[in-house]
């Protein structure tokens, strides 16, 4: 099978598994999912940065993953930075670490953090879970768009020094998608035109940014991806990069409307 078809049966057995878990698990099997999620990421992220100590960072964020999908506040992950700082110059003592590779650590963790923040806290109620579903559906027929249009119209490279792959034409076909799709989910929910049209500019134009956060990184470090459990697609972090900034900026915005 191709790399293609690798992607395309992953995408659908991994859509498969969201819907069922958003859908019809109860509680407390939804939050313990939502952690384990926050959990393997956290573990993407440690490796692919390469910092010493990665078991020690998994251990001090493991407990604030299921206080987050909770709905605990945002507060308690301070301490969790604190404590992280605390192993990197501990770390540091037996020779200088980079502290790029740190500050993309906790870059990408701290938007991971608000993501499972965002979900704790939205799903449990109609507007909320209309919001998290929009932004997802909005957010991969970007992606699915931005990769298709990239393919064959690409010309002009978007950010060639970030990510050499991605074009100012996928981007255009992205954007136009996205918006669409997720407009189109909020309005059926309920959503006023005017907010449904700022909501899904701000959750797409974010998810480009996240994707491009990550590929950032995965430059920085040399990496072609973040790890290997999804055929196709790398890894978990790989596949969630998008909508761990476009969620909380989401969120943000429609707190704010």
């Amino acid at each position: 099978m191709g790399e293609l078809g690798k992607r395309i049966v992953t995408a659908v057995i991994l859509l498969a598994l969201v819907v069922g878990w958003f859908v019809w698990l109860p509680t407390p099997w939804f939050e313990w999912v939502l952690a384990a999620i926050g959990v393997l990421a956290t573990w993407e992220l440690l490796r692919l940065m390469k910092l010493p100590l990665p078991l020690a960072y998994l251990a001090v964020s493991m407990p604030i993953w299921w206080y987050l999908a909770t709905g605990i506040s945002l507060s308690v992950t301070l301490l969790m930075l604190v404590i992280w700082f605390g192993i990197y110059a501990w770390a540091s003592r037996a020779g200088a670490i980079p502290f790029e590779r740190f500050a993309g650590l906790v870059w990408m963790a701290g938007w991971l953090v608000m993501t499972v923040w965002v979900v704790g806290n939205s799903h449990g109620t109609e507007s909320g879970r209309a919001l998290l579903v929009a932004v997802c559906f909005g957010v991969w027929s970007s992606d699915i768009a931005a990769y298709f249009a990239g393919r064959l119209w690409g010309r002009h490279k978007l950010c060639p020094a970030i990510s050499p792959g991605k074009s100012i034409e996928g981007l255009a076909a992205g954007l136009m998608v996205g918006v669409a799709v997720m407009a189109g989910l909020l309005l059926q929910a309920g959503y006023a035109p005017v907010v449904a049209a700022a909501l899904s500019v701000t959750a797409v134009v974010a998810g480009v940014l996240g994707d491009l956060s990550e590929s950032a990184l995965k430059r920085m470090q040399g990496a072609k991806d973040s790890g290997s459990l999804l055929p196709g697609h790398g890894g978990i972090l790989d596949r969630i990069d998008a909508i761990i900034m476009a969620l909380p900026a989401a969120w943000i915005a429609w707190s704010m409307l």
